[in-house]
């Protein structure tokens, strides 16, 4: 069995993963609003919103592996699908070719998308305490 402080830690490290990952989903929505939008940032959006939704949904101590599937989930969107090589070689371009306020939101971003898989890794370094009581 889980001892309640060892996945209360895991909660709260789930809980801080969701509000880094808010902050992205915000930085993402908050791009240079000069004419066209370019098409990677609506898969952006969707890729922020998948991630919203793994964190937002409750975690339960008796159904660990499920806790593991969705903090598997969370760490390949972060890798696959928003700091993938592609999309940020293709964010790299806009801001440079479009210049203006998109270098700073280029940054905005990397420093966002740096944040959540931190805070990734803590809610996975959080969530292996936890196997490793019922698992010695």
């Amino acid at each position: 069995m889980i001892s309640s402080g060892a996945f209360a830690g895991f909660v709260d490290r789930i809980h801080d993963l969701g509000d880094v990952a808010r902050h992205l989903a915000l930085a993402i929505d908050d791009a240079p609003d000069d004419g066209a939008e370019p098409a990677v940032i609506e898969s952006l959006r969707a890729a922020a919103a998948g991630l919203g939704h793994e964190v937002e949904q409750p975690f339960y101590r008796n159904d660990l592996p499920e806790g593991q599937h969705r903090v598997n989930r969370i760490a390949r969107t972060l890798r696959q699908e928003i700091g993938a090589y592609d999309i940020l070689r293709e964010i790299e371009r806009i801001a440079a070719e479009r210049g203006g306020a998109w270098p700073r939101w280029k940054n905005v971003i990397g420093q966002a998308l740096d944040r959540c898989e931190n805070s990734t890794a803590l809610a996975a370094d959080a969530l292996v305490v936890c196997w490793r009581e019922i698992v010695p």
